[in-house]
């Protein structure tokens, strides 16, 4: 069976995986400028014969050609990529690649359920799918993002850690900080999945993305978190497109 290199490219580093089949091991995180070296050293390690990239930092054409140099196939997801699912969006060419693979990787796991999906980044989107359609979804401000701007756009609000005491409501001004961007962004996924559960039926939640952890545990809903949910889906994506390249 081969070996399939997947990699996800972010805003402030990359996270690479190896998968063969359904199983995908444990990912490998790079800071950027690192990435090149670390992922075609390991690709050639483990002796990896075809590659999935998805970048929201631009086409990472470097990496692209080492990986070719390699005689590694490479796919770029981008909005020429045949899905496996179908998409209800009035501008499908600009649906960002990390939002395709994170509902890619939703759906191949839980196929034909609605699902509303949740990646907590840099931004934090909310990716609503039914019946292997993709609706549509919404893109906010992540955590550190929130809390980062209301210290730089403000003369005295000081910038708070996302870790640390979540009152219901805050009684200090840290405190007031961290709930109206920690809360806010619970009470974000709550919204959504009652909305969804009105106009489609109840959603399965899922999370994804590096403040995944610390959001799911404010969370008055079930909600399943997985670290590995865009690997996942350019697991699914490349496997579906095996037979083109």
């Amino acid at each position: 069976m081969s070996c399939k290199l997947l990699v996800d490219i972010g805003n402030s580093g990359a996270k690479y995986s190896f998968a063969n089949g359904e199983e995908i091991e444990d990912p490998e995180r790079v800071a950027s400028g690192e990435a090149l070296t670390s992922l075609c050293e390991a690709a050639k390690r483990r002796g990896a014969d075809k590659a999935i990239i998805c970048s929201v930092a631009g086409k990472p054409t470097d990496l692209i050609r080492l990986l070719k140099s390699l005689r590694i196939k490479v796919v770029l997801l981008d909005k020429d990529t045949p899905l496996p699912f179908t998409i209800a969006y009035k501008t499908p060419k600009t649906f960002g690649a990390d939002r395709v693979a994170a509902v890619a990787g939703a759906m191949a796991q839980w196929p034909g359920e609605n699902l509303l999906v949740v990646d907590a980044g840099s931004c934090v989107t909310y990716e609503a799918c039914a019946a292997d359609t993709y609706i549509g979804g919404n893109i906010a401000p992540g955590l550190r993002m929130r809390l980062r701007a209301m210290h730089e756009r403000t003369a005295l609000l000081p910038e708070v850690e996302p870790d640390g005491e979540l009152p219901l409501f805050g009684n200090s001004t840290a405190t007031a900080l961290r709930c109206g961007a920690l809360r806010g962004i619970q009470y974000e996924i709550e919204g959504c999945a009652r909305a969804m559960e009105q106009q489609c039926g109840k959603p399965r939640v899922i999370l994804t993305g590096g403040d995944a952890p610390l959001i799911s545990k404010t969370l008055d809903i079930e909600a399943i978190v997985d670290r590995s949910l865009v690997l996942r889906g350019l697991n699914h994506i490349l496997q579906y497109n095996e037979d083109k390249i």
